[in-house]
């Protein structure tokens, strides 16, 4: 398939928050490194661009006036830092060759993020050689011997003054930018400091503060080859020990109205009857449709006979509200919302819509 089919054809079946990314552009490039041969190679795209937009493009709320850090959160990070120490000496070794913040500022240190990011890519790009073939070895023999290797990009975040959302910056292997991505996510993963603010304490002395909740929205697509699904949700974790019940509720009307539940009514368990009935009749009907809904009416008065309040009086009323639910499910793409404790445990809360 020609760079200009593949590129025509993902752009008309791509999702609408992919239209125009670069992710979609990056997508096309590394998918076709693979092999222009390849089957399926338009949903291989449109999956990978989405796998990234999902991972790397994550909406940070600021809530810093709803949630000030309060002492805990001070001597927290001031502690976490000089445990660290050591480790954040070794980073700048390794990329300036010496132990102290090589930038003043978090504007230099940005541009020196994006200057080598620059000079990494186009060395990256004239050293091309046959990356492609090896790809396209590499994949036969796992294929061949049974093996599983995923291929991915490494980001490196980043702060930029004037810049709303945190930046990000792609990292070669075996580079510099590589080298901070990988040690600061590490960091990261184990102390619940942003990575970012990492990065910036690594170049410029900046010491980071650990956040009291941190909110992520992620949205993500999946194409199932008929259809596409899209889905929303919303992640919050929690460092703070000394968390106080109005503190606690305003993270449940940040979480409700990222997901886009806030101020909806929620479903009731006679909806959730009346939409299995309709899936248990064969429903919904695409003919004949007056005499379905009927005969869904019929049953559920019967079944609901003891509920006045439940039944209904015509069977307009029935497909009405049915399709009422349909709408409403449509109209809210989160079906839950997945909160991480600092001890790691994970739990899902159904947000009813």
């Amino acid at each position: 398939m020609s760079l200009d089919k593949v590129l025509a054809d993902v752009g008309r079946q791509a999702p609408p928050h992919l239209k125009g990314h670069p992710f979609l552009m990056a997508a096309v490039t590394e998918v076709m490194k693979r092999g222009k041969k390849r089957p399926n190679m338009v949903r291989e795209v449109i999956e990978l661009a989405g796998e990234w937009y999902e991972r790397y493009m994550p909406s940070r709320e600021d809530l810093s006036s709803d949630f000030p850090p309060t002492p805990y959160d001070f001597l927290s990070g001031e502690l976490l830092v000089e445990k660290l120490a050591p480790a954040v000496e070794r980073v700048r070794e390794r990329i300036f060759g010496h132990a102290c913040a090589p930038f003043g500022d978090i504007q230099a240190a940005a541009e020196w993020i994006e200057r080598t990011e620059a000079a990494d890519i186009e060395d990256w790009r004239s050293s091309n050689g046959g990356r492609g073939k090896a790809v396209e070895e590499i994949e036969r023999l796992c294929r061949e011997n049974g093996i599983e290797v995923v291929f991915k990009a490494t980001h490196l975040p980043y702060q930029k003054p004037g810049e709303d959302h945190v930046k990000r910056a792609r990292a070669v292997p075996g580079s510099d930018l590589y080298a901070l991505a990988k040690e600061t996510e590490r960091m990261a993963k184990h102390t619940g400091l942003a990575q970012d603010a990492l990065v910036v304490h690594v170049l410029t002395g900046l010491r980071p503060v650990l956040s009291r909740v941190r909110f992520n929205s992620h949205y993500s697509v999946y194409d199932t080859g008929e259809e596409q699904i899209h889905r929303k949700w919303v992640q919050a974790s929690f460092f703070a020990r000394d968390l106080s019940y109005n503190e606690l509720r305003s993270v449940y009307n940040v979480i409700r109205s990222s997901a886009g539940s806030k101020g909806a009514k929620p479903l009731t368990l006679n909806d959730l009857r009346l939409w299995r009935l309709v899936k248990e009749m064969g429903g919904p009907p695409q003919k004949n449709k007056r005499a379905f809904w009927r005969k869904v009416q019929q049953r559920w008065n019967q079944e609901h006979c003891s509920e006045a309040d439940a039944r209904y009086k015509s069977w307009e009323g029935v497909a009405k509200r049915y399709h009422r639910i349909l709408e409403r499910m449509e109209q809210s793409p989160a079906s839950f919302v997945q909160q991480r404790c600092s001890n790691g445990a994970a739990t899902r809360v159904n947000i009813p819509k």
